[in-house]
């Protein structure tokens, strides 16, 4: 979606480096400001719900290892749950 160019020219007449830095970014099919506008803001709602996601996978990661951090050695066997056990 996003492509960047740049150029570095020497400027004799000053002495001095010019970096000159484009960026372009494909609109797909959308036509006017607005559309692009649009098209940005749901591609930042999407970017957000996915930090979101994976910030709760973190977390439940962080909870998981902590919880295994006093555990010496490999883990056990699962048990069964009390509502599954046979009467």
């Amino acid at each position: 979606m996003r492509q960047e160019y740049e150029s570095i020219d020497w400027d004799e007449k000053r002495n001095r480096i010019v970096i000159t830095k484009q960026e372009y970014i494909n609109t797909g099919d959308v036509a006017g400001i607005e559309g692009v506008r649009e098209k940005l803001k749901q591609r930042l709602a999407e970017i957000i719900r996915q930090v979101k996601a994976l910030k709760l996978e973190a977390e439940n990661i962080k909870a998981l290892l902590n919880k295994l951090e006093g555990k010496a050695g490999p883990i056990g066997p699962a048990q069964k749950h009390p509502s599954e056990s046979q009467s």
